[in-house]
């Protein structure tokens, strides 16, 4: 090997060792500036501060996101195919859990809020099909078809148990208690207008 072919071979060698320091450099620059902001944050330097996480999956997918939102904070789950299948969220006036079916369709949402907590579970097209509330301490159950309309309520009231049937049309048609002065049952026409009681 000639002078010139080992000078030549040995500037190779220096370049690609300078490019190796300038990354390590840049990484190492990262990282201290990384480990600055961590010890300069208040606290016990065990916190992390951020207004958004992202978890990915092995193909870069978000699977997860925790953040702050437009209306407050949230956690959504996402599955494989990006769409959001369960969300955790606290709202001015509440928080809530709601689970989504694969087309992305509310199934079941939980909510807290000044009203009192209520649970909804709807069908495959979006629709209310039973919703169970607290409102007033009073328990109430409502069953709907498949149009969304209300059927049946059934509640523990104040003034005592109630059931109530509702029309295609979501009218009263038959409403049944027990009071503290002994039960009593209503049937009512499409107007409204009762037309048989007991007592």
């Amino acid at each position: 090997m000639t002078t010139e072919e080992r000078l030549e071979k040995v500037e190779r060698a220096l370049t690609a060792a300078q490019r190796r320091n300038r990354w390590t450099l840049g990484a190492g620059a990262m990282l201290l500036l990384s480990c600055l902001a961590i010890a300069a944050t208040p606290g016990d330097n065990k916190t992390i501060r951020a207004q958004q996480f992202e978890v990915l999956d092995e193909q870069g997918r978000t699977r997860a996101w925790l953040g702050m939102g437009k209306a407050g904070p949230g956690l959504t789950l996402l599955d494989a195919s990006g769409k959001g299948r369960v969300a955790l969220g606290v709202i001015p006036d509440g928080s809530g859990l709601s689970l989504f079916d694969e087309n992305g369709k509310p199934s079941a949402m939980l909510v807290a809020n000044k009203d009192g907590p209520a649970l909804r579970l709807a069908d495959g097209n979006g629709k209310d099909r039973v919703m169970l509330s607290l409102h007033e301490d009073a328990p109430v159950l409502g069953l709907y078809d498949v149009n969304g309309t209300r059927r049946a309520q059934m509640g523990a009231f104040k003034a005592g148990p109630g059931v109530f049937l509702y029309d295609m049309n979501g009218k009263n048609r038959a409403l049944m208690g027990a009071a503290s002065d002994g039960p009593w049952i209503s049937l009512q026409d499409a107007n409204g207008k009762t037309f048989w009681k007991a007592p």
